[in-house]
């Protein structure tokens, strides 16, 4: 049986997947995962050495003069996680409306 045709790939195999698991979060999202057996090839060896710095005002620097900002998406977030999350204390357990304020806040968790 193909499975290649029933779903739409981001990019293309090295090989037939043996194994596809398919998987689903809190937040409603499908994930797929393949195992594939192919042959390793190495990489070229380079000379060439970067070293990187983690930091709260930019994401990363690196050692050649590179930074990249920080997008702060949790900041944007923080705010209506707080809002969802208070309402999810007040629902009582076991309930549906319970549940809906669980995927609400899985959705907020899932997007930061």
């Amino acid at each position: 049986m193909c499975i290649r045709r029933w779903i739409k790939w981001s990019q293309p195999l090295p090989a037939d997947p043996t194994t596809i698991t398919v998987s689903k979060d809190q937040a409603g999202r499908y994930f797929v995962s393949c195992l594939c057996e192919c042959d390793a090839t190495l990489l070229p060896v380079t000379d060439k050495k970067v070293g990187i710095d983690v930091g709260i005002k930019d994401l990363f620097v690196t050692s050649d003069g590179f930074k990249s900002g920080n997008p702060r998406h949790t900041a944007e977030y923080a705010a209506k996680l707080a809002k969802y999350q208070r309402r999810l204390a007040k629902k009582k357990l076991g309930s549906k409306n319970r549940l809906k304020a669980k995927r609400k806040v899985a959705r907020i968790h899932a997007k930061m």
